[in-house]
């Protein structure tokens, strides 16, 4: 578990390349509403990926053009691009 201090510091540090939605459409789209929210965020932030480990969000595999993926998959990913 992390303290404040660097829970706070990682915060920050995501901050930097981060931008902060207020998602204006509400979706329906699984069972579990919360996982609902992260694509609300993700579309209105116009994300090119969600990286989740929740089996409901990975099931998707996509939405609305997102990449829904695991963290692993997302490293693996970049390390495509920046080889590229």
């Amino acid at each position: 578990m992390w303290d404040h201090a660097k829970t706070e510091s990682a915060v920050k540090r995501i901050s930097n390349f981060s931008e902060m939605v207020h998602p204006k459409e509400r979706l329906e789209v699984i069972a579990d509403d919360s996982d609902n929210r992260i694509l609300e965020c993700a579309v209105e932030g116009q994300a090119e990926f969600i990286i989740s480990g929740d089996r409901h969000l990975k099931d998707l595999k996509s939405f609305q053009g997102i990449k829904i993926v695991d963290s692993a998959t997302f490293l693996a990913c970049i390390g495509k691009l920046e080889a590229e």
